[in-house]
């Protein structure tokens, strides 16, 4: 664990895993090497704010909150951004992986004639393609839970919005002395950045030979705007899968 003063860990680091952790080509070495450097800087205490009446019932049943994606109060968490023109694109000049054109015509396609099919596709596709990622975002928000915490207990809004306008509590979590390994590989901090677009990511679910990493979905769950960065928060990131096997 972390040694340093809770809210006044060094961004860079931060930077730097992200960097690594979410990068291209990957291995499995890098992987936990950057599991373990997340991990010793996990600080020593986490916090949580919330009203009074939530924090009793939670401490006496020994639980914690844990609410899904979709029930935070940031509209834009787990959102998929896109150029939805680029995703087409790459859909459309993929499709000959697909489909066997010499089955509907013999003769050579013109380039005007080419054009003409792309915009038609472009057009007849566009609808489809926005409900396939929006119900895949909602599916995504649906079955990932987090445990939301922050490094410092005297942040005055999060008293307000969180502790019930000052009249609530804020609990402190020893990390320090945690036990459970798997809490630590599932606790990471917020990648707080100024925009986001997956374009690239999602471009790979239509070219084969888009490199990326296999846990940008996870990614996802961690970004969020730079204007919440005073929140200085982590997140014990769940899925419904995990949940359910936990329970049994």
């Amino acid at each position: 664990m972390s040694n340093e003063n809770n809210g006044h860990l060094d961004d860079e680091w931060k930077k730097k895993f992200f960097r690594t952790y979410f990068g291209i080509d990957v291995d499995k070495e890098t992987f936990n090497k950057c599991l373990d450097y997340k991990n010793n800087h996990i600080p020593d205490s986490l916090f949580k704010y919330s009203k009074v009446k939530n924090v009793i019932s939670l401490l006496s049943d020994d639980l914690m909150f844990l609410p899904k994606i979709e029930d935070l109060n940031d509209p834009f968490e787990c959102n998929i951004f896109y150029d939805l023109d680029i995703l087409l694109d790459k859909l459309i000049d993929n499709l000959d992986k697909f489909i066997d054109y010499s089955e509907f015509w013999d003769e050579t396609i013109s380039d005007d004639e080419s054009v003409f099919i792309s915009e038609f596709l472009k057009q007849s596709l566009k609808e489809p393609l926005e409900k396939i990622l929006s119900k895949w975002e909602n599916t995504l928000k649906n079955k990932t839970s987090v445990i939301c915490l922050t490094e410092d207990y005297c942040i005055t809004p999060l008293w307000a919005h969180y502790a019930d306008n000052h009249k609530g509590v804020c609990i402190e979590y020893d990390f320090e002395n945690i036990s459970n390994l798997m809490i630590e590989d599932l606790c990471f901090p917020i990648e707080y950045v100024e925009e986001s677009d997956n374009t690239w990511e999602l471009s790979a679910l239509f070219d084969d030979t888009i490199e990326t990493n296999p846990n940008w979905q996870l990614r996802l769950a961690l970004r969020k705007s730079y204007n919440w960065k005073y929140e200085k928060e982590w997140r014990i990131i769940l899925d419904k899968a995990m949940l359910n096997k936990e329970s049994k």
